[in-house]
């Protein structure tokens, strides 16, 4: 309460374009939940795999192989027997207890947690106003990218939740033995949510290690290894099962996929090219696109940036990119000249330019860069430095929140401009109240009559 109380005050002062960005946000989700009731899990890739692995989980009371067929594209299927299974396995819990109801649910709960992390990284880099922080953590969410997803069994959202807050704790100037174990547990929960996280878990972890070992100095050493081992422990308890049970029965840790690492290869049912399927050419393309009525599902391909991160967020995002850079080197030269350690502020720059560093690189080896739903993290990162870029001028409200509104309300914008936004018309939703379960099932494109 004394938080929140203080944080109503700043809203209301801070005038209607906030209070819309609040508005919005909670609408986005409230609405995401009442079509997850409604309506039956009908995207493409929750039906190929996702909830293939609920449903046989339940079938099996565990994680025994699928058998599978093996002909035409059916080793495609393989996915649904070696991919990493955090999020699914959420939406087994809601199946258990509810049925097909709420599988799509974790979508929606992890738009929750990737407002609040892109709210606390925005604080992080612009204290001064945390009005700017609650726009940007409402425009992440009313991304089309995310937005769509939120009626859908599709792992990113989750992903993007806990991969983001991973680059969250690794940056962390005050990092400190116990920030560590929730530093771990969110490379773990990236990592045992989609695969994509071995781009971007181990470089992080390495660097709150450094963190952590510098911070603690020779005197804490003992305790900072020890603290680093046990967090080593439940990186791998809470993200390596899938990893682990891969390898036990295929002997490849990133089944189906074929990987070869340096001298290593591990075969699998369907080689890198199949899922490695990015086109840089098509990604800029897709940055400028406007939304197509009827094309604006789940899977977006098209349109899944929004307008604004090209136009808007690319370029802001840049300024801070370079800002952050040039703090970072005047942070090393003073620290050579007087002979003296970082302050928690300069240490948060180098640290923030390091993150930025590896997000690029997550970004540049993304499977599918012209996708948005595979790059979710990115995005968020790139508000992050538009965040930097505004707190140039702290003294000047309209540059740190009149980015983060434009965004926002460009977002917005496309929600309305492409109806249906989730597949499903205002009307069409409002009559389906008055329907079982089993006639809004019998509804859905995908059920077998």
């Amino acid at each position: 309460v004394a938080r929140v109380v203080p944080l109503a005050r700043e809203l209301r002062e801070a005038g209607p374009l906030v209070v819309m960005a609040a508005a919005v946000l909670v609408a986005a989700i409230a609405w995401a939940t009442l079509l997850t009731y409604l309506c039956p899990s009908d995207s493409w890739d929750g039906v190929w795999y996702h909830d293939l692995m609920v449903g046989y989980a339940i079938q099996q009371h565990g994680y025994a192989p699928i058998e599978l067929p093996s002909l035409g594209i059916a080793p495609l299927f393989q996915q649904a027997n070696g991919y990493p299974r955090n999020s699914e396995m959420l939406s087994l819990f809601f199946a258990i207890y509810t049925g097909r109801t709420w599988l799509e649910l974790p979508s929606v709960i992890a738009a929750i947690p990737l407002a609040l992390t892109t709210y606390l990284f925005v604080l992080r880099v612009s204290p001064s106003s945390r009005v700017a922080a609650l726009v940007w953590a409402a425009a992440i969410v009313v991304l089309p990218g995310v937005r769509l997803q939120m009626r859908s069994t599709y792992v990113d959202n989750a992903f993007a939740a806990f991969n983001l807050a991973a680059f969250y704790f690794a940056s962390d100037p005050k990092l400190c033995r116990r920030r560590a174990v929730v530093a771990a547990l969110c490379f773990g929960l990236a990592l045992g949510t989609k695969g994509m996280a071995l781009l971007s878990v181990p470089p992080l972890a390495l660097l709150a290690v450094l963190v952590l070992v510098v911070r603690g100095g020779r005197r804490e050493l003992g305790k900072t290894l020890g603290a680093i081992a046990l967090a080593g422990l439940l990186v791998v308890a809470v993200g390596g099962v899938s990893y682990l049970m891969s390898y036990l029965r295929y002997d490849n840790p990133f089944w189906p996929v074929t990987v070869k690492v340096g001298g290593l290869n591990f075969p699998g049912a369907v080689s890198t090219g199949t899922v490695m399927v990015s086109e840089k050419g098509d990604v800029i393309a897709n940055l400028f696109a406007v939304p197509v009525p009827g094309r604006d599902y789940v899977d977006t391909r098209a349109s899944g940036y929004g307008i604004a991160t090209g136009v808007l967020l690319l370029p802001l995002a840049a300024l801070g990119a370079l800002t952050t850079l040039w703090r970072s080197g005047l942070a090393l030269v003073a620290k050579a000249r007087e002979r003296r350690a970082l302050t928690d502020e300069e240490r948060g720059t180098l640290l923030l330019a390091a993150v930025g560093a590896i997000a690029a690189f997550t970004l540049w080896k993304s499977p599918a860069l012209w996708g948005a739903r595979y790059n979710l993290h990115g995005i968020a990162m790139l508000m992050v430095f538009a965040a930097a870029a505004g707190a140039l001028t702290p003294k000047a409200e309209l540059s740190r929140v009149g980015a983060a509104a434009a965004v926002l309300v460009a977002n917005v914008l496309m929600w309305f401009w492409a109806e249906p936004g989730w597949g499903v018309k205002w009307g069409e939703a409002v009559a389906r109240l008055r329907s079982t379960a089993l006639e809004r099932e019998a509804e859905s494109p995908l059920f077998v009559k």
